[in-house]
């Protein structure tokens, strides 16, 4: 799906100037219309971030927030990359796998971000602990990659209300517990 952001929109959703996405686009950052006087540029920003993911971000260097990162190696770049590529690539599955099962709205919410929120906990954990604190795993859960959950309580003949599923998320969030691994006593 295109979400299709304004040069200004553009910057401040990847947390950089306005200077930086025109040097982006001199450099071949793709571009639906570009912009005139009196008439703001059109971005696709899901190709803007996968062009920026290819061009910005190679070898040792992650662009992530903004910013550039210098890494110790291209495999940790490299894996930080499949990081995020996890992310945006799994996020919606699980709803979309609850909502085939027949769980209410509500339920495939808490789900859902109980699923992503430990992915992301689990991935800025394993970073952290080889020496690379900075990220922020957030950066690859936007509005492109998550389910409209209106639409989604609508499908089930029911209404959303964000505050109520938030609660609903976190009391089963309080109560889950982890369960018997295979081979363990």
């Amino acid at each position: 799906m295109t979400e299709v952001v304004s040069r200004n929109e553009l910057a401040n959703q990847l947390g950089v100037s306005l200077p930086t996405v025109d040097s982006w686009v001199r450099r071949g950052c793709p571009i639906l219309k570009p912009g005139r006087r009196g008439v703001a540029a059109q971005f696709d920003l899901r190709a803007v971030r996968g062009w920026v993911d290819r061009y910005i971000s190679t070898g040792r260097v992650v662009w992530h927030e903004g910013q550039t990162f210098q890494l110790p190696s291209s495999e940790q770049a490299l894996l930080i990359k499949a990081f995020g590529y996890l992310i945006t690539r799994h996020y919606s599955r699980i709803a979309e796998t609850a909502f085939a099962m027949g769980l209410t709205s509500k339920q495939i919410f808490a789900l859902e971000y109980e699923s992503a929120t430990h992915i992301g906990e689990c991935v800025a954990d394993y970073l952290t602990e080889n020496g690379i604190s900075d990220f922020v795993m957030d950066r690859y859960n936007t509005p492109s990659t998550e389910p409209d959950w209106t639409r989604v309580a609508s499908m089930r003949g029911e209404l959303y209300d964000h505050d109520d599923f938030e609660h609903h998320f976190n009391e089963v969030r309080s109560r889950v517990v982890r369960l018997p691994r295979t081979g363990e006593n």
